[in-house]
């Protein structure tokens, strides 16, 4: 990514879903490449985002209301600090719900694993080992929250009895298997991120705009 800019072959660039730092941003904007971030944000540059926090706070105020009082955030390890990230904001959102329900946000715990069906179910056999099984697992993806599930069955935790689950992305995979999950709009974050991008070729925009989607709790059987 660093050494496209210096080409001079391209009209825009549309960034999905990868955080920019300090050097390549300055980069970007020296090189007076049109840019849009979509799933990431820089206050210099056209951002499309989900608003991550409001997912945490709404997934931990189901479970909360559920019954629940005590959460594992199960995640992909984050590469940089130079960054807010997902994770770090859906987590923010789960410690403002418990804090607004009196309840101490330490209850939430992070697991960092990988983001695939094999990380979840990791992370089920971490915490059963070290006796730190909560009554609620939040997972960054669909992916791993299939894990977590699997292995529960596996070793014979019942879902949502004993611990409830819910993922991330609406994906096929969480639909197949039941699982409560966080519907974002992807789609239309492609489009509007495009949108953008045509507009600021085409020098209609100049300002940097800054666009959140919501997000939307499908509740299933694990919860």
């Amino acid at each position: 990514l660093s050494s496209l800019p210096v080409t001079h072959r391209l009209d825009g660039l549309l960034i999905m879903g990868l955080p920019l730092d300090d050097a390549l941003a300055e980069r970007l904007l020296a090189q007076k490449l049109p840019t849009v971030l979509v799933d990431s944000a820089r206050p210099e540059l056209d951002s499309i985002t989900t608003d991550d926090e409001a997912a945490g706070h709404l997934v931990a105020r189901h479970l909360i209301q559920r019954g629940r009082r005590t959460i594992a955030y199960v995640t992909e390890s984050q590469r940089s600090a130079d960054y807010l990230s997902q994770g770090q904001r859906r987590r923010a959102g789960v410690e403002r719900a418990f804090t607004a329900a009196g309840l101490d946000p330490a209850a939430m715990r992070r697991i960092t694993t990988s983001n695939d069906i094999d990380g979840g179910r990791t992370a089920v056999r971490q915490m059963v080992e070290e006796g730190t099984l909560p009554d609620a697992v939040f997972a960054h993806h669909d992916s791993i929250a299939a894990g977590v599930l699997l292995e529960c069955r596996h070793q014979g935790i019942r879902v949502p009895d004993e611990v409830a689950i819910v993922g991330f992305d609406q994906t096929e995979l969480s639909e197949a298997l039941d699982i409560t999950t966080v519907w974002q709009p992807l789609e239309e974050s492609g489009r509007l991120g495009f949108r953008h991008l045509r507009e600021a070729i085409g020098g209609v925009a100049t300002a940097p705009r800054h666009v959140t989607l919501g997000v939307q709790l499908v509740v299933r059987e694990t919860t």
